[in-house]
């Protein structure tokens, strides 16, 4: 690409991966919080929230890669950068990262098996039809 050609941004890439983002949360959460309503239990609140964590470390990876590659091929943006899989760097300190994730939400499902649930929440059960109608109306 040479000096005289413009470079492109593409301000639809973030909202584009944010709703993405957003969709695979609620996806999960969603599930969970189904779950545990029904079984009145919430084992499984900080596995899900590590499982949304990989997810979102997996995903970015991806579309990062996807992107940078045909904002390249286009000639948009990214012209100088590298790739999640062509950067060393990048691919080390995400890896990295995932295993960090990994072994906190791995500590932390394991803590509450232990304990036979989580009991930060035990206080809110009795009122969270009125925390969700509050919060709601905030938002």
């Amino acid at each position: 690409m040479s000096e005289s050609e413009p470079v492109i941004e593409c301000p639809d890439l973030i909202s584009k991966n944010l709703y993405i983002c957003a969709i695979l949360t609620f996806c999960i959460q969603g599930c969970g919080f189904m779950h545990g309503y029904y079984y009145q239990t919430e084992h499984y609140f900080d596995f899900l929230g590590g499982i949304n964590f990989l997810c979102f470390i997996a995903v970015a990876g991806i579309l990062i890669s996807v992107t940078e590659a045909d904002a390249k091929k286009e000639k948009k943006a990214f012209p100088e950068e590298q790739g999640l899989f062509e950067d060393p760097r990048k691919l080390v300190m995400t890896i990295e990262y995932f295993l960090t994730r990994f072994w906190l939400m791995a500590f932390l499902w394991w803590r509450a098996g232990e304990r036979k649930g989580d009991g930060r929440f035990d206080q809110w059960k009795p009122y969270f039809w009125k925390y969700l109608v509050v919060s709601a109306m905030l938002f």
